[in-house]
């Protein structure tokens, strides 16, 4: 697998589901943590992961949230950075 290069990406379209433990997991929160959030198991958030890293074609879920920050599905807010400029 060759290293993300967000400059040349297709756009990818997460689901809502997704977006919303992609959120959770820029927040630092683990698996265990967004399944007893999100009400789900944790199995169900593994495949949430492991579906988004497929999709950007990336390693890890850090190429994942390169990609989000990239196409605009995170931002600092949603991470606790609202101060930042």
């Amino acid at each position: 697998m060759e290293p993300l290069n967000i400059s040349t990406v297709q756009p990818i379209v997460f689901s809502k589901r997704e977006t919303e433990v992609l959120k959770l997991i820029a927040q630092g929160k683990t698996s265990k943590e967004i399944a007893v959030e999100l009400l789900l198991s944790i199995e169900t958030i593994e495949s949430h992961r492991k579906r988004m890293i497929k999709k950007v074609q990336t390693k890890n879920v850090y190429g994942v949230m390169a990609y989000g920050f990239f196409a605009g599905i995170l931002k600092p807010e949603d991470v606790g950075l609202s101060n930042v400029q």
